[in-house]
């Protein structure tokens, strides 16, 4: 799949894209089976949007999970996570935040940690590993352990990717 160029359907592609919905959702947890369903059955029945979302899934281009709850840690555990924007550091008017945006525009703002994880995972064999890699100097963190700086990327990475600021890869499984 990596080097690999996948062929969709229309109705494929509906869904696909469906899926990225509203990034404010996405910020909010609020995307899923039910809302993807829900926001695409004017247009295509519930069940060709379900058994397409479930084609999509089985061939790794859509990921589902409760990033809120304990699959998180499969998806850090599974994926790294590779950054498509540029990171911008943070603004003077809330400098809690760091930037990352395309072409010099701020596009989303993400706490300290998650920024760390979203610029550094693709280095590291999965999100997880990167969480702990900077867990081992708590100084650094301001003493966040990997769980704190997983519960952070987790709760980021719905908007860092339906903003394509950022794309999921599979850990090589060995």
């Amino acid at each position: 799949m990596a080097n690999e160029v996948e062929q969709l359907t229309e109705l494929q592609w509906q869904v696909y894209y469906g899926a990225y919905g509203d990034p404010d959702q996405h910020a909010e947890h609020l995307v899923d089976r039910d809302w993807l369903i829900k926001n695409l059955s004017n247009e295509i029945s519930a069940s060709k949007i379900s058994a397409e979302l479930d084609s999509l899934l089985q061939r790794g281009l859509l990921v589902e999970s409760n990033l809120r709850g304990n699959s998180a840690i499969d998806v850090l555990n599974g994926y790294r996570l590779i950054p498509t924007g540029v990171g911008i550091s943070n603004a003077p008017d809330n400098p809690d935040l760091r930037w990352i945006g395309q072409h010099g525009e701020g596009l989303l703002g993400i706490p300290q940690l998650s920024f760390l994880v979203w610029a550094f995972s693709y280095r590291t064999a999965s999100m997880w590993e990167c969480c702990s890699m900077f867990a081992e100097n708590p100084d650094s963190v301001d003493g966040a352990s990997a769980d704190d700086i997983g519960a952070q990327i987790a709760d980021s990475l719905p908007s860092i990717v339906s903003m394509e600021l950022g794309y999921l890869e599979p850990v090589d499984k060995q």
